[in-house]
């Protein structure tokens, strides 16, 4: 799933720079993998989530389980991921211009 991502930035990237003027603009993504019907593999860039809901049949309510964290600049840990790679964030955002963490900063 990490070479997919990586792909499609790289792919998004050359596009956005090759628009005159220059897209600013950005994405994020959940993905979902599913095998065997019971092993599931769940990602996210940017500030998109997963969240499972969850019926209980005790209380006769549904609740939510969150799956994934969110990569955004305002999270503290996420800003001190972003420095450590050589980013600055500013107002909680990459450089003071990106709100997403995705573009130059994913996990490896």
């Amino acid at each position: 799933m990490t070479a997919t991502y990586k792909t499609l930035d790289a792919n998004f990237l050359a596009k956005c720079i090759k628009q005159k003027p220059a897209w600013k603009d950005g994405t994020t993504a959940t993905t979902l993998l599913i095998l065997n019907g019971h092993t599931a593999f769940i990602s996210n860039v940017g500030d998109s989530q997963a969240i499972l809901c969850r019926y209980d049949a005790v209380t006769a309510e549904h609740r939510p389980i969150v799956l994934t964290v969110e990569h955004s600049a305002a999270r503290y840990e996420e800003r001190i991921r972003i420095q450590q790679q050589g980013g600055r964030v500013k107002d909680d955002r990459i450089e003071g211009i990106l709100e997403g963490t995705l573009v130059g900063f994913l996990r490896r």
